[in-house]
């Protein structure tokens, strides 16, 4: 649970405003790039560069960390630096929510372990399948690293559901065209559904009372208008309100596969 506590605080710790450098790390940032201008060795220059990210790191700027790391990949002297720098992009990528190339990032679970970081990489992958709704592929990877006899996690992760019963937004929408209210109660909101059909039902019959009476005039200003524009808005509420429900159907899917993560990490 720890590594799972600290990538979680890493991705959620963010700097408000990382547009300005403070005179301090800019000054820090200065001297690292004289350094490198004046280093003739390829490694010395590699560090620095790592050094720099690190320095953008802190202060939430990553594309810049990762533009650092790009001009890292000519000075790469060893098997070893290699896989730092790409561990290096891997971390620079999940802090910045970029989790499809994080998972995409070239480094494997034996090349994390050189450096120590097996742990590490092991959970931002994990975390970062499941932010990307990849479920299927990300089961398949947490039984990689369970034990054989650990047969009560191994079932509970197998058994776990690959997606979530989602809502179609463009079914709603339709469903409250041809009947208001219908698409807001297929998407779970029967409240909120029930009320909009009653509200254009009562104008309706607001409509028909007037044309009944000879108010064609009032009919229309009153009550076609008022009608059609809250009508309108009832389907674009309804599609709407399914991509709400689809949100909170994924985000409970996701601090399930949330709690399997923790209890694979913490038993490697």
């Amino acid at each position: 649970m720890r590594y799972i506590i600290i990538i979680v605080l890493l991705f959620c710790i963010r700097v408000a405003d990382s547009q300005q450098l403070v005179p301090d790390v800019g000054m820090k940032l200065l001297s690292k790039e004289d350094e490198i201008f004046l280093a003739s060795k390829d490694s010395v220059k590699f560090q620095l560069l790592l050094e720099k990210d690190s320095i953008y790191q802190t202060i939430g700027r990553y594309a810049d960390g990762l533009a650092e790391l790009q001009r890292a990949d000519k000075y790469i002297y060893s098997g070893t630096s290699k896989i730092l720098l790409h561990y290096r992009k891997m971390l620079d990528y999940f802090s910045a929510g970029q989790f499809n190339d994080c998972v995409l990032e070239n480094l494997s679970f034996s090349d994390a372990k050189q450096i120590g970081k097996n742990k590490e990489f092991e959970a931002m992958r994990l975390f970062s399948l499941n932010q990307t709704e990849e479920w299927e592929k990300l089961k398949e990877e947490m039984i990689l690293y369970i034990p054989e006899n650990d047969t009560a996690l191994i079932h509970q992760i197998r058994n776990s559901p690959n997606h979530y019963m989602g809502v179609s937004a463009d079914a709603c929408k339709r469903s409250s065209k041809w009947f208001p209210g219908l698409g807001m109660i297929k998407a779970g909101y029967v409240g909120k559904g029930t009320v909009s059909f009653l509200l254009q039902a009562a104008f309706t019959g607001f409509i028909v009372f007037n044309i009944y009476e000879g108010y064609y005039v009032m009919a229309f200003v009153s009550g076609y208008f008022p009608l059609r524009k809250f009508h309108t808005g009832g389907v674009i509420l309804s599609g709407m309100l399914a991509e709400r429900k689809n949100e909170e159907r994924a985000k409970l899917l996701k601090q399930q596969y949330l709690l399997l993560i923790s209890k694979v990490i913490e038993g490697m």
